[in-house]
Parts: C-alpha cells; sequence; structure tokens
C-alpha cells in the first residue's frame, strides 16, 4: 500500500541524537548504489503545516504534523528527502485570548516544538525552528497564519453554493482531524467541480481516477493526523501527495473565510502555512540513486 512505508531506501548513518543504523532492503535500493551525503547544521527546511490548530483549544504536546514544501537537497543536488516527507511537531504553548486575559496582557499565544523528518519509526533528522537556538519553538501568530493561493473571488462564489460550500467544509474538517466522507457519489462530483474550477489538477486527476483514489487520499489525511504516515510514497502516492497538498492549502483558504470574525481575538494556524526549519546538527545521511 502506497500510503505507509519510510522513504525508500534512506538510511541514518550519524548525526542528530542516534548513532545507530537502519537497513534498506527494498527492490529499489537493489537496484541503486549507496551515497552518503551530509545535510549541514542551519539548512534550511521549507515546511507546510497539514493539521489546523486553535490556539486555546489545540492542548500542550498535542502532535502536529507537518509536510516538506519542497525537497530537500545536499550540497550536490541530491534529493535527501522529497516533498511530502512528514515532520513531527508538539503543541509547546496555546492560550486564547478572552476579554480578561487581553486586560490583563495576556494575548493568544499559539507555539509549537519541530522535532525531525523520521526516516522509520525510531530514526531521524532533528529540526529547530531557529538556526541559531534549537530549543526555541516556532510561534504562529496573526500575520504569519495566512494561506495563499486560490483565487479569492471564485472560492467565496463556491461557498455560496450549498453542495460545494458543504464539500469544502468537509475538506477544511479533514485537516481538522475530523473523520469525515468524501466517498459519496455527491462529493465525488462536488469536489471533481471545484477543482476544476479551482485548477487543483492534482486532486481532479485523483477524483477521477476513481473511488480508490479519493479514499486513498482521505485515509492518507487521516492517518497523517495520528502520526502514522512516515512519507507519501512514489509512484501512485505522488499523484495522492499533490493532491493532498493542494487540499491542505484549500482547507487553510476556506477554513480562513468561515472563520474571519475571529481574526483579533485568537490565533488560528490553518493547513498549508508555510514555514521554515533548520537542520539541528550535520547529519551524515545514505540514500539509493539509480546505477549508472
Amino acid at each position: 500500500m502506497w500510503i505507509f512505508g519510510i522513504l525508500a531506501g534512506v538510511v541514518l548513518v550519524s548525526g542528530c541524537g542516534s548513532g545507530s543504523s537502519a537497513k534498506a532492503e527494498t527492490p529499489e535500493a537493489a537496484k541503486s548504489r549507496a551515497v552518503e551525503v551530509t545535510l549541514t547544521k542551519g539548512q534550511p527546511v521549507q515546511l507546510m503545516l497539514a493539521k489546523r490548530l486553535d490556539a486555546g483549544s489545540c492542548k500542550q504536546g498535542d502532535y502536529v504534523p507537518l509536510l516538506v514544501a519542497e525537497d530537500l537537497q545536499d550540497a550536490a543536488g541530491n534529493i535527501v528527502f522529497p516533498r511530502g516527507s512528514v515532520v513531527d511537531g508538539e503543541v509547546t504553548w496555546s492560550r486564547s485570548e478572552g476579554t480578561l486575559s487581553g486586560v490583563m496582557g495576556q494575548p493568544a499565544r499559539l507555539e509549537i516544538k519541530l522535532k525531525g523528518l523520521k526516516l522509520d519509526s525510531n530514526h531521524f533528522v532533528a529540526l529547530c525552528a531557529d538556526a541559531d537556538d534549537s530549543e526555541k519553538a516556532y510561534a504562529f501568530n496573526r500575520s504569519n497564519t495566512g494561506v495563499a493561493g486560490t483565487e479569492s473571488t471564485r472560492l467565496e462564489q463556491l461557498l455560496q453554493e450549498e453542495v460545494s460550500r458543504q464539500t469544502l467544509e468537509k475538506v477544511s474538517m479533514m485537516f481538522n482531524g475530523e473523520d469525515v466522507d468524501l466517498d459519496s457519489e455527491e462529493s465525488k462530483a462536488a469536489l471533481d467541480r471545484i477543482a476544476q474550477e479551482l485548477g487543483l489538477n492534482q486532486t481532479k486527476r485523483t477524483v477521477e481516477s476513481g473511488r480508490s483514489g479519493i479514499s486513498g487520499v482521505n485515509d492518507s489525511i487521516r492517518q497523517l493526523q495520528k502520526g502514522n504516515l512516515l512519507t507519501l510514497a512514489n509512484g501512485e502516492g505522488a499523484l495522492a501527495l499533490g493532491a493532498v497538498m493542494e487540499l491542505a492549502n484549500l482547507a487553510g483558504q476556506v477554513g480562513g473565510k468561515l472563520s474571519a470574525s475571529l481574526k483579533g481575538r485568537t490565533i488560528r494556524a490553518y493547513p498549508g502555512t508555510r514555514l521554515t526549519a533548520y537542520v539541528t546538527e550535520d547529519s551524515k545521511v545514505t540514500i539509493f540513486v539509480p546505477q549508472s
């Protein structure tokens, strides 16, 4: 199944808190040669939030899934972690702003601690939110939680149509950890139309691939919310990965439009929100590249 599994053929050699190694015995590895590469301390990693976070509603210690938004490469251009690899995070501060707290100088606060990129269930490359302070948490605020992308006017029109609105709300709910069903013919037809209208090409292709396509995407999002996915695999999963990332952006924009009245009272970080992380320490990693 493409929705589970580790990064094919990636092995941690040293650094980032573990001296042990993991052996890759995949078919891909048998056709490849091992190359040792280095991720340097302070190297930036572009991430995308994959779950909605609400100051005051989420709790300290809650799991926060993020996705690598752009391939992470070494200095030679080798892809060490592909787009879609999962990064673990954890809520460290969550406080909403009420009338009394505002008067007392205690504004809304929402912070997460980044952990790292998973290689398997026991090995990962540690990441941090500040290149100069590995212990510093990432603080969300009202200026860094917006999501850009979809044409605003057309999305607003779709939200005025009952079936489209219900489908868009389901998409938003998926990234809030809620169990929703997009497998009905009505929902798939609505999602197909939404994808067509908004230019979500990967989502449209996934919907049109049949029931297993959208079911796979839905299941991937569910597992991601629980921290059960290490990565969305290559091959068949590449299409689902594109759909998941498109839908994460869409969910953020839908949530922003439906919750506009909350601005100024609390902090809400929407799925699709981009942030930059940094490699915590020099890490030597073995990857497998195709035989020349």
